[in-house]
């Protein structure tokens, strides 16, 4: 049996971690299951709507 824990982070995370540094694929995933996520039509880009203080690992 693994001992291996998850890792949840917020969708600040996400935006620090993944679309400010480039490794956004504009597949949609994190703003369908996230409320504080949206997407820009324009650039392609999802953005943090507001502050998340949440864990809860679903956007991420």
């Amino acid at each position: 049996m693994s001992n291996l824990m998850k890792i949840e982070k917020s969708s600040q995370e996400l935006e620090n971690e993944v679309i400010y540094a480039g490794l956004c694929i504009h597949c949609g995933s994190c703003n369908a299951f996230c409320p504080h996520m949206d997407f820009n039509e324009e650039t392609g880009l999802a953005y943090v709507v507001d502050e998340c203080a949440e864990t809860v690992g679903l956007c991420y």
